[in-house]
């Protein structure tokens, strides 16, 4: 199953939330290929162009793998899902020099 992310072109925090998606998407890629976290973490799925997203005169949207599950939201999160997600960033510290994308941008 898959879902949509979409962002209004017209919303002042568009520019901000898609600028920096070319230096970002490359190394989610990277780790989801190179890393543990290629079953914890979500990356878009590329257009027949190879693209990170598509656009029209409204929107611009990406296609994820759908993630079951309820949004976090300003719930409080429970103690596995604290063990889980510092377990992620450990991972996450671990790569440096190793991956082999330019991440002086992020």
């Amino acid at each position: 199953m898959r879902t949509k992310y979409m962002t209004e072109r017209h919303r002042a925090s568009t520019p901000k939330l898609t600028a920096n998606m070319n230096h970002y998407v490359p190394v989610l890629l990277w780790l989801k290929e190179n890393s543990s976290l290629n079953e914890k973490i979500s990356v878009p799925i590329l257009t027949n162009n190879q693209a990170y997203t598509c656009a029209d005169e409204m929107n611009i949207y990406m296609l994820f793998d759908f993630i079951e599950g309820d949004t976090i939201g300003d719930q409080t999160l429970t103690s596995h899902q604290v063990k889980q997600l510092a377990q992620i960033i450990s991972e996450l510290h671990a790569y440096g020099e190793d991956i082999s994308i330019d991440t002086d941008a992020i």
